[in-house]
């Protein structure tokens, strides 16, 4: 996986960059990053490597993490993390709450935003279910972070979430993948 993972961000990275010289406008990619891909170290090395190399701004990408993530902290993973985001690379923690939750990993790790899992987005309609997605917009704003609400497939579901300040969204609803 880390060598599928390192060929991911070169040809994403250098995509961008094709698209930054025909003067296409380019928006930020989101890439979903193993745990793997950090066991070998200097992955946050890399990444900046390949930015530099390409002449591709650090904000032009998002790695997605998933609370897997969490089941192998250390000291190790944290510096990575910490050098990726001090690099103006946006980290997002992918799928929350189905994993290995800890609202102290959440405190001590540097995420820009969280994904609400689409498990509880599209039960939100359901009291328990808009109650969890309540407390992670309320935690979020703790923590200074976005929430991207996952798996948005239906207008009910949109405006439920946008009526509890969650504006951030993806699914079917707005596009195929």
């Amino acid at each position: 996986i880390s060598q599928m993972g390192d060929w991911i961000l070169e040809t994403i990275i250098s995509q961008l960059a094709r698209w930054q010289e025909k003067n296409i406008p380019v928006v930020p990619v989101a890439i979903n990053i193993s745990l793997v891909q950090f066991r070998n170290g200097g992955f946050s090395d890399r990444v900046k490597e390949l930015l530099h190399h390409h002449g591709v701004s650090s904000d032009l990408i998002s790695l997605e993490i998933t609370e897997s993530v969490f089941e192998q902290e250390s000291p190790e993973l944290r510096s990575e993390l910490e050098s990726l985001r001090e690099s103006g690379i946006r980290l997002s923690l992918d799928d929350f709450g189905t994993g290995y939750s800890s609202l102290q990993y959440l405190q001590n790790y540097p995420f820009h935003e969280i994904k609400i899992d689409q498990s509880f987005v599209r039960q939100v309609e359901q009291p328990s279910s808009r109650e969890i997605v309540r407390t992670v917009l309320s935690l979020a704003n703790a923590l200074n972070a976005d929430v991207v609400a996952e798996g948005i497939e239906t207008a009910l579901v949109r405006d439920a979430l946008i009526s509890m300040g969650c504006t951030l969204g993806q699914g079917y609803f707005f596009s195929r993948p």
